[in-house]
C-alpha cells in the first residue's frame, strides 16, 4: 500500500480516535552494515502484495480481546 492510500483512509477518521497501528517500511529491515535499497523494499513489497496476514490480525486481535476482558473485569 502507498502512503497517500494509507492517508486517504486515515481521512475516515476524527483526528482525536485513538487507534492502534502497526505499519511496516524499508526501515523496519534496516541494519547499519546492510541496508535495504529502495528498489529490494519494493520488491518485497510486490511479492508480498496480497500474502494473508490472517494470523498476525488474529493473534493481534486476541491480545486487544484479552485485554479487553481484563480490563472489564477490573471493574
Amino acid at each position: 500500500m502507498k502512503a497517500k492510500d494509507v492517508i486517504k483512509y486515515m481521512k475516515e477518521y476524527n483526528p482525536e480516535d485513538e487507534m492502534l497501528v502497526m505499519w511496516w517500511d524499508a526501515d523496519s529491515l534496516y541494519n547499519d552494515d546492510d541496508p535495504v535499497t529502495n528498489e529490494e523494499w519494493n520488491k518485497i513489497i510486490n511479492r508480498t502484495d496480497g500474502y494473508g496476514f490472517d494470523g498476525i490480525n488474529q493473534d493481534v486481535y486476541e491480545i486487544l480481546e484479552e485485554t479487553l476482558f481484563y480490563i472489564r473485569k477490573e471493574k
